[in-house]
């Protein structure tokens, strides 16, 4: 029996033995381009695995979980002996982010089977606002118009005089002989205010079935393009083709209060990771998202007349109104 037990023994040593020899025969290596990075931002993450050529190596697929990164583009180089994964990922949520590590099966030589892993990278995702802005300002009404009695007075009188002077010219115009009457087209009404079509919007939306049909997704990106048309509107920042990033630095070009740009950011950033990062929101949210959208609109818009009552709620409408 003795004799046996030697044998056994000496196996498995042999088996173990060739498995650390395979081992030592398959490098992998993980990283990631240098600079700064900031929510959003593309990030070029590369797995470069060496190997004999006697060994198969499995390669990373584009579908890799890398969580929380998105994969937004994926290829792959490979020749002998050396292989290189090269994936172009974002990130959604600011701090300390880990990419996680990636397990690379591989066959040795010998037909026995082995697996080797990356390591985890851990990388910082900075906010796109300033670093200096630390001072919250209350969000800014329309400024007051004001000035000089006199010279409002004088101001008053130059458009009466010109207003008369274009009447006199309209009443001579039309009192000139003309070989035959011509219809005058209506002038084109003035552009709508655009809180009063943000606000129809986003009535219409929660009217919507997008969200009694699971199309949470859907939900969400016409809840940010509704923001963005906003934004455009009242701003003139060309939101609806920009990247939630360019946008905050579009509103630090119009002298928006810091307030209102993070709040519209991190809604911006809300939808975006419902868009793109796949992430679903717990069903309370989607009402809440819904709310907050209405908000920023009621703090930032101009004062004008209010708009009519268009549903429940001081005219505000949410999908359990509707599901009544």
């Amino acid at each position: 029996m003795r004799w046996m037990q030697l044998i056994t023994t000496a196996c498995a040593v042999a088996y173990a033995s060739a498995a650390v020899a395979d081992a030592a025969a398959v490098a992998v290596r993980a990283e990631v381009g240098e600079g700064k990075i900031t929510i959003g931002d593309p990030i070029t993450y590369t797995v470069n695995i060496q190997h004999t050529p006697e060994i198969r190596v499995k390669p990373p697929r584009a579908e890799a979980d890398l969580a929380p990164f998105e994969v937004r583009d994926f290829r792959l180089e490979e020749q002998p002996g050396e292989t290189r994964a090269i994936y172009e990922i974002a990130v959604f949520d600011v701090g300390p982010q880990t990419i996680p590590a990636l397990e690379i099966p591989y066959v040795a030589e010998s037909g026995q089977p082995g697996r080797v892993k990356t390591e985890p990278i851990r990388i910082n995702v900075e906010s796109v606002l300033p670093p200096d802005a630390n001072e919250i300002r209350d969000i800014r009404g329309p400024k007051d118009v004001k000035g000089d009695s006199i010279g409002a007075l004088i101001g008053v009188l130059l458009a009466l005089a010109l207003l008369a002077a274009l009447l006199v010219g309209v009443k001579l115009w039309r009192g000139r002989p003309r070989p035959e009457a011509r219809e005058v087209a209506a002038p084109s009404p003035p552009p709508r205010p655009p809180e009063e079509v943000a606000y129809e919007e986003l009535d219409a939306l929660a009217r919507s079935d997008l969200l009694s049909r699971s199309m949470v997704k859907e939900y969400y990106t016409e809840l940010g393009d509704i923001l963005r048309r906003y934004i455009e509107g009242l701003y003139g920042v060309a939101a609806p083709e920009s990247t939630t990033r360019e946008i905050v630095a579009g509103l630090i070009g119009a002298d928006v209060a810091l307030e209102a740009r993070r709040q519209f950011e991190s809604l911006l950033g809300e939808c975006d990771v419902v868009k793109f990062a796949k992430h679903r929101p717990a069903e309370g949210r989607w009402d809440e998202a819904l709310d907050d959208a209405r908000r920023i609109i009621d703090v930032t818009k101009p004062q004008r007349e209010q708009r009519p009552a268009m549903g429940k709620q001081g005219g505000r409408l949410k999908r359990r109104d509707v599901e009544r």
